[in-house]
């Protein structure tokens, strides 16, 4: 088994005092920073993440680059106060250079996650010392021996993340953190609940943990499609449009 974090919306205080109590995980990933005026809920959803988590549990926020290098500077220290310590910050600013010198002005931890799943040089986080963490998403990266590759060559901790998967998916990221040496960081892989169908059981964590094995897609659940017919629409349209693009490659 691995560890999963348990992942905290945009919800208010006490819905994630009871999300984070409910999940039996001792590390909660908390989503942050979807507007300029949200600093303040913000400041309460993780004060009470860190009541319902108890003064050892780990709380990590994640940015997906929202803010500007000066507006990370303030605000992480009062963030950093308001959970009782971060873990570490994901991704507070979208480029390298700014997580850099970030990371020389505050004492707040720094992860890295789109400057290395979409960055044609995921290698560069390191070079820089731009991050003290790296997340991992096994198929953006390329499957798990080319993740554990970068994780490696980066050189910092890791932390494997799912980049939305169906449970086959998410199993195969199980796979990539069980691998991952020395003292394991909680993974954030517990998105299965997210999904409004899946291709197998759903891989669903108990008490904050995941178990290690593959899992195969079930045939009588992989023809049901979601019932939003323009989301089929969408979808068919752009693996029409990939299959054409790759028929084009091999030509």
């Amino acid at each position: 088994q691995i560890a999963v974090d348990v992942d905290v919306p945009e919800v208010d205080a006490y819905q994630a005092h009871a999300l984070v109590s409910e999940s039996g995980a001792t590390t909660a990933e908390v989503r942050v920073a979807s507007s300029p005026g949200s600093l303040n809920a913000d400041l309460r959803r993780l004060s009470a993440v860190r009541s319902a988590l108890g003064p050892f549990g780990r709380v990590r926020i994640d940015l997906g680059g929202a803010w500007d290098l000066e507006t990370a500077r303030e605000n992480l220290p009062r963030m950093d106060r308001a959970a009782g310590g971060l873990e570490y910050a994901e991704q507070p600013c979208a480029s390298v250079t700014d997580l850099a010198v970030l990371r020389r002005r505050i004492d707040v931890p720094i992860a890295a996650d789109e400057s290395i799943r979409r960055a044609e040089d995921p290698l560069e986080v390191a070079r820089k010392e731009a991050a003290d963490v790296v997340i991992i998403k096994v198929a953006p990266l390329g499957g798990v021996r080319s993740a554990l590759r970068v994780a490696r060559k980066c050189g910092l901790g890791v932390v494997v993340s799912s980049a939305l998967e169906t449970s086959v998916g998410l199993s195969i990221g199980v796979a990539a953190a069980a691998a991952v040496p020395g003292v394991p960081r909680a993974a954030g892989l517990a998105t299965a609940s997210l999904l409004v169908g899946d291709v197998t059981t759903p891989l669903v964590p108990e008490r904050g943990r995941l178990p290690v094995g593959r899992l195969a897609p079930d045939l009588n659940l992989i023809g049901r499609g979601p019932e939003d017919s323009d989301l089929v629409s969408r979808w068919g349209m752009r693996l029409e449009g990939m299959a054409e693009h790759l028929e084009e490659v091999s030509r």
